[in-house]
Protein backbone atom coordinates (compact mmCIF):
# COMPACT_ATOMS: atom_id res chain seq x y z
CA UNK A 1 0.00 0.00 0.00
CA UNK A 2 2.86 2.31 0.87
CA UNK A 3 4.51 1.61 -2.50
CA UNK A 4 1.22 2.42 -4.26
CA UNK A 5 0.85 5.72 -2.35
CA UNK A 6 4.47 6.58 -3.05
CA UNK A 7 3.90 5.90 -6.77
CA UNK A 8 0.85 8.16 -6.82
CA UNK A 9 2.85 10.92 -5.13
CA UNK A 10 5.65 10.60 -7.67
CA UNK A 11 3.14 10.71 -10.53
CA UNK A 12 1.49 13.83 -9.09
CA UNK A 13 4.89 15.50 -8.68
CA UNK A 14 5.81 14.62 -12.27
CA UNK A 15 2.53 16.05 -13.62
CA UNK A 16 2.98 19.21 -11.56
CA UNK A 17 6.48 19.76 -12.95
CA UNK A 18 5.26 19.03 -16.47
CA UNK A 19 2.49 21.63 -16.17
CA UNK A 20 4.95 24.19 -14.80
CA UNK A 21 7.33 23.65 -17.70
CA UNK A 22 4.48 23.99 -20.23
CA UNK A 23 3.34 27.34 -18.84
CA UNK A 24 3.97 30.17 -21.29
CA UNK A 25 6.48 32.78 -20.29
CA UNK A 26 5.08 36.36 -20.38
CA UNK A 27 5.87 38.11 -23.67
CA UNK A 28 6.31 41.86 -23.99
CA UNK A 29 6.45 43.49 -27.42
CA UNK A 30 8.86 46.41 -27.34
CA UNK A 31 8.82 49.35 -29.73
CA UNK A 32 11.38 48.82 -32.45
CA UNK A 33 14.30 51.23 -32.25
CA UNK A 34 14.11 52.09 -35.95
CA UNK A 35 10.67 53.70 -35.56
CA UNK A 36 11.39 55.16 -32.13
CA UNK A 37 14.50 57.02 -33.28
CA UNK A 38 12.70 58.70 -36.20
CA UNK A 39 9.26 59.52 -34.76
CA UNK A 40 9.45 59.81 -30.97
CA UNK A 41 8.93 63.58 -30.87
CA UNK A 42 9.49 65.13 -27.43
CA UNK A 43 7.84 68.05 -25.70
CA UNK A 44 9.28 71.26 -27.10
CA UNK A 45 8.83 70.06 -30.67
CA UNK A 46 6.55 72.16 -32.86
CA UNK A 47 5.55 72.58 -36.49
CA UNK A 48 4.20 75.73 -38.15
CA UNK A 49 1.99 75.10 -41.15
CA UNK A 50 0.37 77.44 -43.65
CA UNK A 51 -3.14 76.67 -44.83
CA UNK A 52 -2.65 76.96 -48.60
CA UNK A 53 -6.38 77.62 -48.99
CA UNK A 54 -6.51 80.64 -46.65
CA UNK A 55 -2.86 81.67 -46.21
CA UNK A 56 -3.25 81.49 -42.41
CA UNK A 57 -0.45 79.93 -40.34
CA UNK A 58 -1.19 77.54 -37.47
CA UNK A 59 1.14 75.94 -34.95
CA UNK A 60 1.10 72.32 -33.79
CA UNK A 61 2.91 71.74 -30.49
CA UNK A 62 3.83 68.51 -28.69
CA UNK A 63 1.91 68.85 -25.46
CA UNK A 64 2.94 65.52 -23.92
CA UNK A 65 4.95 62.38 -24.60
CA UNK A 66 4.48 59.47 -22.24
CA UNK A 67 5.21 55.74 -22.19
CA UNK A 68 3.31 52.88 -20.60
CA UNK A 69 2.74 49.14 -20.91
CA UNK A 70 -0.59 47.56 -21.79
CA UNK A 71 -1.91 44.02 -21.94
CA UNK A 72 -2.56 42.81 -25.46
CA UNK A 73 -6.28 42.35 -26.09
CA UNK A 74 -5.96 39.15 -28.10
CA UNK A 75 -3.55 37.35 -25.76
CA UNK A 76 -3.58 37.74 -21.98
CA UNK A 77 0.00 36.42 -21.78
CA UNK A 78 1.32 39.29 -23.89
CA UNK A 79 1.92 42.96 -23.19
CA UNK A 80 3.26 45.75 -25.36
CA UNK A 81 5.15 48.97 -24.79
CA UNK A 82 3.29 52.07 -25.98
CA UNK A 83 4.26 55.70 -26.49
CA UNK A 84 1.52 58.34 -26.76
CA UNK A 85 2.38 61.70 -28.30
CA UNK A 86 -0.28 64.40 -28.00
CA UNK A 87 0.08 67.28 -30.48
CA UNK A 88 -2.25 70.28 -30.15
CA UNK A 89 -3.08 72.98 -32.67
CA UNK A 90 -2.69 76.64 -31.65
CA UNK A 91 -4.19 79.51 -33.64
CA UNK A 92 -2.77 82.94 -32.90
CA UNK A 93 -1.11 81.45 -29.78
CA UNK A 94 -4.42 80.17 -28.39
CA UNK A 95 -6.67 77.10 -28.49
CA UNK A 96 -10.13 77.47 -30.00
CA UNK A 97 -13.08 75.02 -29.86
CA UNK A 98 -12.43 73.96 -33.43
CA UNK A 99 -8.70 73.49 -32.93
CA UNK A 100 -7.37 70.04 -33.74
CA UNK A 101 -5.76 67.49 -31.44
CA UNK A 102 -3.51 64.88 -33.00
CA UNK A 103 -2.80 61.87 -30.78
CA UNK A 104 -0.12 59.53 -32.14
CA UNK A 105 0.29 56.06 -30.63
CA UNK A 106 3.52 54.17 -31.30
CA UNK A 107 3.59 50.37 -30.87
CA UNK A 108 6.03 47.72 -32.09
CA UNK A 109 6.87 48.98 -35.61
CA UNK A 110 3.84 51.12 -36.44
CA UNK A 111 2.08 54.37 -35.63
CA UNK A 112 -1.65 54.86 -35.18
CA UNK A 113 -3.46 58.16 -34.76
CA UNK A 114 -6.55 60.09 -33.75
CA UNK A 115 -7.13 63.47 -35.39
CA UNK A 116 -10.08 65.39 -34.00
CA UNK A 117 -11.51 68.67 -32.78
CA UNK A 118 -10.61 70.17 -29.41
CA UNK A 119 -14.27 70.69 -28.47
CA UNK A 120 -15.38 67.09 -28.99
CA UNK A 121 -12.39 65.40 -27.39
CA UNK A 122 -9.41 63.57 -28.84
CA UNK A 123 -11.10 60.17 -28.76
CA UNK A 124 -14.40 60.91 -30.52
CA UNK A 125 -13.10 59.97 -33.97
CA UNK A 126 -12.11 56.35 -34.50
CA UNK A 127 -8.62 55.26 -33.63
CA UNK A 128 -6.86 53.81 -36.62
CA UNK A 129 -3.56 52.88 -38.24
CA UNK A 130 -1.38 55.47 -39.92
CA UNK A 131 1.78 53.73 -41.13
CA UNK A 132 4.27 50.96 -40.55
CA UNK A 133 7.99 51.78 -40.54
CA UNK A 134 10.12 51.26 -42.54
CA UNK A 135 7.45 52.56 -44.91
CA UNK A 136 5.66 49.71 -46.68
CA UNK A 137 3.22 50.41 -49.54
CA UNK A 138 -0.35 49.29 -49.02
CA UNK A 139 -2.40 48.79 -45.88
CA UNK A 140 -1.26 47.44 -42.53
CA UNK A 141 -1.58 43.69 -41.90
CA UNK A 142 -5.05 42.69 -40.67
CA UNK A 143 -5.21 42.50 -36.88
CA UNK A 144 -2.05 44.53 -36.35
CA UNK A 145 -3.85 47.55 -34.89
CA UNK A 146 -6.25 47.28 -31.97
CA UNK A 147 -9.57 49.16 -32.04
CA UNK A 148 -9.17 49.61 -35.77
CA UNK A 149 -12.05 51.96 -36.61
CA UNK A 150 -10.14 53.66 -39.38
CA UNK A 151 -8.22 52.43 -42.35
CA UNK A 152 -4.70 53.62 -43.09
CA UNK A 153 -2.66 52.81 -46.16
CA UNK A 154 0.50 54.12 -47.81
CA UNK A 155 -0.50 55.01 -51.35
CA UNK A 156 2.89 56.32 -52.49
CA UNK A 157 6.50 56.75 -51.33
CA UNK A 158 8.50 59.69 -52.71
CA UNK A 159 12.32 59.56 -52.63
CA UNK A 160 12.16 63.35 -52.42
CA UNK A 161 9.30 65.82 -51.91
CA UNK A 162 9.65 69.63 -51.89
CA UNK A 163 7.53 72.05 -49.86
CA UNK A 164 8.28 75.74 -49.36
CA UNK A 165 11.65 75.35 -51.15
CA UNK A 166 12.71 72.62 -48.72
CA UNK A 167 13.26 69.06 -49.91
CA UNK A 168 12.40 66.12 -47.68
CA UNK A 169 13.50 62.53 -48.32
CA UNK A 170 11.69 59.20 -48.07
CA UNK A 171 8.23 60.76 -47.85
CA UNK A 172 5.21 58.46 -47.46
CA UNK A 173 1.79 59.60 -48.64
CA UNK A 174 -0.66 58.05 -46.19
CA UNK A 175 -4.42 57.94 -46.71
CA UNK A 176 -6.42 57.63 -43.50
CA UNK A 177 -10.16 57.11 -43.94
CA UNK A 178 -13.00 56.59 -41.50
CA UNK A 179 -16.45 55.77 -42.83
CA UNK A 180 -18.78 56.32 -39.88
CA UNK A 181 -21.59 58.70 -40.93
CA UNK A 182 -21.22 61.90 -38.86
CA UNK A 183 -17.48 61.39 -38.31
CA UNK A 184 -16.54 60.26 -41.81
CA UNK A 185 -13.29 61.63 -43.16
CA UNK A 186 -10.69 60.96 -45.79
CA UNK A 187 -7.39 62.53 -44.78
CA UNK A 188 -3.97 62.51 -46.45
CA UNK A 189 -0.67 62.91 -44.62
CA UNK A 190 2.79 63.35 -46.14
CA UNK A 191 5.24 61.98 -43.59
CA UNK A 192 9.04 62.15 -43.50
CA UNK A 193 11.33 60.44 -40.94
CA UNK A 194 12.87 62.79 -38.33
CA UNK A 195 10.43 65.52 -39.38
CA UNK A 196 6.95 64.05 -39.10
CA UNK A 197 4.02 65.42 -41.07
CA UNK A 198 5.13 67.88 -43.75
CA UNK A 199 1.72 68.24 -45.39
CA UNK A 200 -1.88 67.49 -44.38
CA UNK A 201 -5.05 67.43 -46.44
CA UNK A 202 -7.94 67.29 -43.97
CA UNK A 203 -11.65 66.99 -44.79
CA UNK A 204 -14.74 66.58 -42.61
CA UNK A 205 -18.42 66.03 -43.35
CA UNK A 206 -19.25 69.49 -41.94
CA UNK A 207 -17.56 71.03 -44.99
CA UNK A 208 -14.22 71.74 -43.33
CA UNK A 209 -11.27 71.41 -45.68
CA UNK A 210 -7.69 72.34 -44.85
CA UNK A 211 -4.45 71.85 -46.72
CA UNK A 212 -1.56 72.55 -44.33
CA UNK A 213 2.02 72.75 -45.62
CA UNK A 214 5.05 72.90 -43.34
CA UNK A 215 6.79 76.28 -43.10
CA UNK A 216 9.03 76.06 -40.04
CA UNK A 217 9.74 73.51 -37.32
CA UNK A 218 11.63 72.74 -34.15
CA UNK A 219 12.21 69.01 -33.73
CA UNK A 220 13.40 67.31 -30.53
CA UNK A 221 13.84 63.53 -30.73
Amino acid sequence: MRQFSFGIALLALFLLNACSSCKKEPVNHVIEERIRQHFNFQTGSYWIYKDSMTGIEDSFVVESNYSFQKQAIFNSDETQDIINIVIREYRNNSISPDSFVLTCTMRRNYMAEIFDFEATGAYSVGYGPLFIYPFTPGGLPVGLVLDNNGDGSIVNIYPSYTINNTSYTNVALVNHSFGSSSKAHNDYFYISPDVGIIKMNITRTNGLHKVWELQRKNIIL
